[in-house]
């Protein structure tokens, strides 16, 4: 494991963290939030990175709409904060690597996936690093409902705003109605009534621990957590003065259990610990079976 403490250091880090001759580079990062400042791992971090190898900045969309909820306008957010090449991965026929989880294929086609986290509080997980940049940010809308335990879409009729898309749906008739739903998610940011809702908190942390075991353990994946002033809420929610710690540092190492209780245990510094700590004790059991 390396802690790095400038940016500088990080990004010479990063570049040496895959040696050797020049490879297909995916990383996963979150490309921001236009509303927040803070929000996301500056781009210059992986300049040396990109001179030496192939990096595809790649990404998937979120379930609840918005900015980042359309691949089209999540795409705007990734080349206003200066990542490029972007790809919002296609979630068609995805590799199935459990039960419940579900990646897109283009995953696959890249040599090294680098797991960059921006770090941060979460109000359901408890915080958000690396764990949760793959478990809920590199699989299909179908995984991300999963973790989330809501299990099947809702449907609320009286926000029905008869604008059809319902009609391209297999599995619902027009009007919302029901006929043979899968849980796909595909409908969720496309119609405005239907929702889903967030399981129990201690439910959400373990499976986004399972997915991301599924994930770690299937690709060759190196982890990164960018500390850089995180805020108390994750990067979609709140606003960057809402700060736990004003420190900038990373660390980087192959091992994501490491990665992620250097960095619990330093920005919590002994307080929200236990939900966060059990996290990585979990995924720790999981890999030793």
């Amino acid at each position: 494991m390396n802690i790095l403490t400038d940016r500088e250091r990080v990004c010479r880090f990063v570049a040496d963290i895959v040696p050797g001759e020049r490879v297909n580079i995916g990383v996963k990062v979150h490309f921001g939030r236009t509303q927040k400042p803070n929000s996301h791992i500056p781009p210059d971090v992986f300049s040396e990175l990109k001179v030496r190898h192939n990096v595809t900045f790649f990404d998937t969309n979120t379930l609840y709409g918005g900015e980042r909820g359309i691949t089209s306008k999540h795409l705007n957010v990734a080349k206003k904060h200066g990542f490029y090449p972007a790809e919002i991965l296609d979630e068609s026929n995805p590799a199935q690597l459990a039960e419940n989880v579900f990646v897109p294929r283009r995953v696959k086609d890249f040599d090294i996936v680098m797991n960059a986290a921006h770090f941060t509080g979460h109000k359901i997980a408890g915080y958000g690093g690396c764990i949760k940049n793959i478990a809920m940010g590199m699989v299909t809308a179908k995984t991300k409902l999963w973790v989330h335990a809501a299990g099947v879409i809702k449907f609320n009729a009286e926000k029905c705003k008869q604008c059809g898309w319902c009609g391209n749906c297999d599995h619902l008739s027009p009007g919302g109605k029901k006929t043979s739903c899968t849980s796909c998610a595909g409908c969720i940011g496309n119609c405005s009534a239907v929702h889903f809702t967030f399981g129990k908190q201690v439910e959400v942390a373990k499976r986004l621990v399972e997915v991301a075991y599924e994930v770690d353990k299937n690709y060759d994946i190196k982890h990164l957590n960018y500390i850089d002033n995180p805020t108390k809420l994750c990067d979609c929610m709140g606003d960057s003065s809402d700060t736990i710690i004003k420190k900038i540092f990373a660390v980087v190492s192959g091992d994501i259990v490491e990665v992620e209780d250097y960095a619990i245990k330093k920005v919590f510094a002994g307080k929200q610990l236990n939900l966060p700590l059990a996290q990585t004790a979990y995924l720790k059991k999981m890999q030793n079976k």
